[in-house]
């Protein structure tokens, strides 16, 4: 039978590095282990991402449910150093760059987070899908399509 070592030393040897994040320049540390309802929470907004990217129908209350629990999310994943971020004076534009960079390293490992960190992950960003600008299913022609539609017009209207 194999012998299992105590769980708090099998943990501590699983354990990534923390990931540290520096801020108007204030480092802050974030360890890698979180709550295990945050990590079931990402887990399901990830899978909710994968289904909408590829255009599956989500059911609405799926993703309504998803949405109540974001900010919990947040909130667990900035809890190690919220109050000194805010007493340090982070906007929430701040907040929301380090919330989104902890869910895509906590989603996705560091390559996604230092993209959402830069700026260019690639086909959407790290918000849960009820967050994301991308997972919203148009009921109608997007904004884009009816512009191009107006500019059309004008054009076809000066000629």
């Amino acid at each position: 039978m194999p012998t299992f070592p105590d769980l708090a030393t099998f943990r501590s040897e699983m354990e990534g590095e923390p990931l540290v994040l520096p801020v108007n320049g204030v480092t802050y540390s974030f360890p890698a282990s979180i709550p295990a309802r945050t990590a079931l929470a990402l887990v399901t907004a990830r899978a909710i991402a994968q289904r909408v990217t590829a255009g599956e129908m989500v059911d609405p209350a799926e993703i309504a449910s998803n949405e109540a629990h974001a900010g919990q999310v947040l909130d667990d994943l900035l809890a190690p150093e919220l109050d000194r971020m805010l007493a340090n004076g982070l906007t929430q534009t701040d907040l929301n760059a380090v919330g989104e960079t902890l869910m895509a390293w906590h989603m996705g490992g560091a390559d996604m987070a230092l993209n959402r960190w830069q700026g260019k992950l690639p086909g959407g960003d790290a918000r849960p899908p009820a967050l994301s600008a991308s997972s919203q299913q148009p009921t109608s022609p997007s904004s884009s399509t009816r512009r191009q539609r107006k500019r059309s017009k004008t054009r076809q209207n000066r000629v």
